[in-house]
């Protein structure tokens, strides 16, 4: 959602900031070097042009502070899963909406 967001594209994201969404995970430099190394694999795999490749790194990269947590940061508790607002009674809200479907549609294709 929030790639093509920021691609471009018509979504729109909903989801939790960056900082709130990862910090708690005490992702360290090391780790989001190898997560960008892992991008750049999938970006040559998917034949993304230089310009492209380069363009996708730059947004990622964009989020690298509120992704990492810096030496001697204090990662914040597990904000636990994000649950659609309401209290409705639908099978979206009880499957906890957009998120843990598009898991579940992703690992069933």
């Amino acid at each position: 959602q929030i790639m093509g967001y920021l691609t471009g594209g018509p979504q729109r994201y909903t989801g939790r900031s960056m900082d709130e969404a990862h910090k708690h995970l005490s992702i360290s430099c090391e780790q989001w070097d190898a997560f960008m190394s892992d991008a750049g694999r999938v970006f040559k795999a998917f034949h993304f042009d230089v310009g492209t490749q380069q363009e996708l790194g730059g947004i990622l990269m964009t989020y690298k502070s509120a992704c990492v947590l810096n030496r001697g940061e204090i990662a914040p508790p597990d904000p636990g899963l994000l649950r659609p607002p309401g209290t409705g009674g639908s099978l979206y809200h009880k499957l906890g909406g957009v998120y843990p479907i598009a898991q579940f549609v992703d690992r069933l294709v």
